[in-house]
């Protein structure tokens, strides 16, 4: 299986928050389900949305270096 990229790690943790903001835990014949913490959740998003400015600024410098010919 292929890592996922850091935008679609994103899309999948906005699922899920959207999922939990319309339920946080329910029941199916007899079987409770606790859907995953919004709290962390957040987490996640917050940390996903530093690595994509992180990603973003890697490809700003190392196009900056090899346009100047800094390298």
């Amino acid at each position: 299986m292929a890592l996922k990229t850091t935008t679609e790690l994103l899309e999948e943790v906005e699922t899920a928050i959207s999922a939990c903001l319309a339920g946080q835990a329910y029941s199916y014949k007899g079987k409770s389900v606790t859907r995953a913490d919004l709290k962390d959740l957040m987490a996640v998003r917050r940390e996903l949305y530093v690595d994509l400015d992180i990603e973003a600024d890697d490809i700003d410098v190392n196009l900056a270096t090899f346009q100047t010919g800094d390298y």
